[in-house]
């Protein structure tokens, strides 16, 4: 059930859920203080992991059968509306970052690093391990704090935002592994990424509980919608934890769109998954980039995905920029080969 319905819940050390603090409901992974709380809660949490406090949709998700998918970010649909690299240069710019630098102690992550996204525009971010890719995208979204220079979403700087507001500001994003409520269904799992915008009021529960009910079945409509939009509605009862790898990556991108994001972020989406896998995951970003005009910023090591995908393409390297450009000029960038791309044997 969703927000509003009270029951009684596994004990707490029963699999899938940890004894804590403030989280209900937590999956296995999450790190809080431990301590014991009564056997009646609200079936949704109190309060979110902080990891999915940002969006509580997050992670990213692959695997539905699209339309075909051309490459460049072209479908093969008649009357679609196309997203030319001419009018997206015209367009407002959703994230901008200027000058951005990162340090954990001694250790400098990133280095006056600046990156930008237009609206409408799918933009990669890529670079070697460790450059840094992953620390700005958790910089962007407040959960690590930036030493120097700005960050802008839709024109509002971000300095002084709590990371639980971000979701709020229309800012949604994944993480490299997956964070599942394995289980709850598919269909709570997406309902959580309209989570700020329904609310888990306990007392509107027990107080008006018609009320709570609308808003929960209000709630259950639009996951489904979005279930529809990424091709997993049948599966919206079955539990999040029976589903195969991909099918689970897909749903964390579906619980992201029902926060109602302006811009997507996406760390490593495609990673473990098949070649066929890969290719549906790019009928599934271009659609939705399409049908939403949403901005994406994709962090992927498959280069084949990354060059045919994106409009433009940030490249980090030790924590700095490196390059910057559209696909073709990545790859004959001489810079870009020696520090990552390498040259065919």
């Amino acid at each position: 059930m969703f927000v509003p319905v009270i029951e009684f819940l596994p004990h707490p050390a029963s699999q899938g859920f940890r004894q804590s603090r403030r989280h209900v409901l937590q999956p296995d992974g999450m790190h809080s203080q431990d301590v014991p709380f009564g056997a009646i809660a609200t079936r949704l949490m109190l309060d979110i992991p902080k990891r999915l406090r940002i969006l509580i949709g997050i992670q990213s998700g692959i695997g539905c059968q699209q339309e075909k998918w051309t490459g460049r970010g072209e479908t093969a649909s008649e009357g679609r509306k196309s997203v030319s690299n001419s009018s997206i240069a015209e367009v407002r710019l959703v994230l901008e970052a200027r000058d951005v630098s990162v340090q954990f102690g001694g250790v400098k992550a990133l280095t006056n690093v600046s990156v930008s996204v237009k609206a409408g525009e799918i933009c990669g971010l890529i670079g070697p391990n460790g450059a840094g890719k992953s620390t700005f995208l958790n910089a962007a979204t407040r959960l690590v704090n930036y030493t120097s220079g700005s960050i802008m979403l839709g024109g509002q700087p971000l300095e002084g935002v709590a990371s639980r507001e971000m979701i709020g500001m229309g800012i949604a994003r994944t993480f490299q592994n997956l964070g599942i409520y394995a289980s709850m269904t598919v269909l709570e799992n997406v309902m959580l990424g309209a989570h700020h915008q329904f609310g888990g009021k306990f007392a509107q529960a027990i107080f008006a509980p018609s009320r709570a009910r609308a808003v929960e079945r209000s709630a259950r409509e639009k996951a489904m919608a979005v279930l529809e939009e990424v091709g997993m509605a049948e599966l919206a009862p079955r539990t999040a934890g029976s589903l195969p790898y991909p099918l689970q990556k897909r749903m964390e991108i579906a619980r992201a769109l029902a926060a109602e994001p302006e811009i997507l972020l996406l760390d490593e989406p495609a990673g473990g998954l098949t070649h066929g896998e890969v290719h549906e995951f790019g009928s599934l970003v271009d659609g939705i980039r399409r049908k939403r005009n949403l901005s994406i910023l994709l962090i992927e090591h498959h280069m084949g995905l990354v060059m045919s995908l994106c409009d433009r393409i940030v490249v980090l390297h030790l924590g700095r920029n490196l390059a910057e450009g559209t696909p073709s000029e990545i790859k004959s960038n001489d810079a870009v080969i020696a520090a990552y791309l390498g040259k065919a044997a």
